[in-house]
């Protein structure tokens, strides 16, 4: 289990959903597995999979936390390749895989840095500021690891101990995600317990829930492409954790599940509309609010049970039939 969560998704699935607690513990095993490599020095590339799994706690707090099983080896690709070459070339593999680690490590966070926007409003607050953290923590360590490639090639004295310090803030991410996950292991039930307290049954805020679905349905808010959370509690005068609170209590799912239904079910409309196959399904996706067609597909399969193309054919079929 130990391997299939960590080093590779399971094999049987086509695509691998980021867990943002999941992917934590993830990262934590990587920087202890990390620490052991420098005591015992021993040559991994442990390094390189800090981008990704990055990336994967980026992608858990976004509206698409679905990637491909292809997409998640090809971000891990620098790490099969490093392994790899540090068993038939170990002096070429230090040749890349020192200054490859700082870049991949400054790459994905910019990267992320650079796409923030994209996370879900509706991530706790907790989780958001451990992220932050994390990012800044990413941004800091490259620096001691561009210091470290850098000595094979500059003689400079830094006036300290490159390594040492790489492992001081390495044994501190392991105490600060060990903590976190720990703690919010314990979270669960006093969370129960305030959504009890807070539910539409307990409040009499029922017809409030019945109000966010008919402001939905009737002003076809879900057509917007910059529909948030915020935007939408706006819309309809309620705090955004109460419209959280009441779309789970009636739907049972998040409010961009919601809205991701709602404009799936848009589509399927169009589709069956368009006898004549005259729009495009970049056309329509941009039309139900999607900002790209592969979200939009992966939401219409996921959703639907097939891609909007086959959904067309089967409809089209029937029709002439």
């Amino acid at each position: 289990m130990f391997r299939s969560n960590i080093w590779l998704p399971p094999l049987r699935q086509k695509e691998y959903t980021c867990s943002f607690h999941t992917e934590l513990k993830i990262l934590c095993a990587y920087c202890i597995f990390h620490l052991l490599t420098i005591f015992l020095d021993v040559s991994v590339p442990v390094a390189l999979l800090y981008g990704p799994v990055m990336y994967r706690l980026f992608r858990s707090l976004t509206m698409e936390p679905v990637i491909s099983r292809t997409e998640y080896h090809l971000h891990q690709a620098p790490f099969y390749v490093m392994m790899v070459l540090s068993q038939v070339d170990i002096d070429l593999y230090h040749t890349i895989h020192l200054p490859a680690m700082p870049l991949s490590i400054l790459g994905y966070s910019l990267y992320i840095g650079f796409f923030r926007s994209k996370i879900s409003e509706e991530v706790s607050l907790a989780d958001s500021q451990l992220f932050k953290l994390l990012i800044i923590i990413s941004l800091a360590i490259s620096v001691p690891l561009f210091m470290f490639a850098a000595q094979r090639y500059i003689t400079w004295d830094w006036g300290f101990g490159v390594g040492q310090l790489t492992y001081y803030i390495l044994t501190f991410c392991v105490l600060m995600l060990g903590t976190y996950v720990f703690f919010h292991q314990k979270r669960p039930s006093s969370d129960l317990i305030e959504q009890e307290q807070d539910s539409p049954d307990s409040t009499g805020s029922l017809a409030d829930s019945d109000n966010l679905s008919k402001v939905l349905i009737e002003r076809q808010l879900y057509l917007d492409p910059l529909l948030s959370l915020e935007k939408f509690a706006s819309e309809v005068g309620l705090p955004k954790h109460k419209c959280t609170k009441l779309i789970q209590a009636e739907h049972g799912k998040s409010f961009y599940q919601l809205i991701a239904e709602y404009r799936i079910e848009h589509a399927s409309r169009l589709l069956k509309q368009d006898v004549l196959n005259e729009l495009s399904i970049e056309g329509i996706a941009e039309s139900c609010g999607f900002n790209s067609k592969a979200s939009f597909n992966r939401y219409f399969r996921d959703i639907s049970g097939c891609t909007p193309s086959e959904y067309r054919r089967k409809f089209s079929d029937s029709s002439e039939v």
